[in-house]
């Protein structure tokens, strides 16, 4: 029952602490770009997990955002793999996480509501990558109907000081 912290909690644990970040996106191909800031909080559950919790401005609105992160090492068939959950209070849906991680880069994929065509549902790829200067990106994108991949959001974090 109990898991012992192995080097892949490690890592997700350099998350930990108090950041500002920025966003940008756009909701489809050649679309317009809008952006955001907001603050997030990421702190340790155990040593297993990390729980980030954000707010900030969107559009003119107060978006709060959550997400959750561990490692399974059964996960995956036994390979190991990490998992988690984003939330945000603007949305009704709950994205599950499962992915893999190359050095410093996480990538996450999940399976959410299409952007642009309401009722259909799309794979989605989140990925987090860890800088040696001590600060994040995560980037969003979805699965387009030719199979290609569109980089819809991009996050730059730093730290608070």
């Amino acid at each position: 029952m109990f898991t012992e912290a192995t080097a892949e909690h490690a890592w997700l644990q350099r998350m930990v602490g108090s950041w500002t970040y920025e966003h940008t996106w756009k909701m489809e191909p050649g679309g317009e770009t809008s952006g955001s800031t907001g603050t997030e909080v990421v702190r340790a559950f155990g040593g297993l997990w990390v729980i980030g919790e954000a707010e900030g401005e969107c559009e003119g609105t107060t978006m709060q955002t959550m997400i959750s992160l561990g490692y399974d090492p059964k996960a995956g068939g036994g390979e190991g793999r990490y998992v988690g959950s984003f939330i945000a209070s603007v949305m009704g849906g709950m994205f599950i996480y499962e992915g893999t991680r190359e050095g410093d880069v996480l990538t996450l994929n999940t399976e959410g509501p299409d952007l642009a065509v309401p009722g259909k549902m799309t794979r989605y790829r989140d990925v987090v990558e860890l800088k040696a200067d001590g600060s994040r990106e995560m980037s969003s994108h979805a699965e387009m109907e030719d199979g290609s991949w569109f980089s819809f959001m991009k996050g730059v974090y730093r730290r608070d000081a």
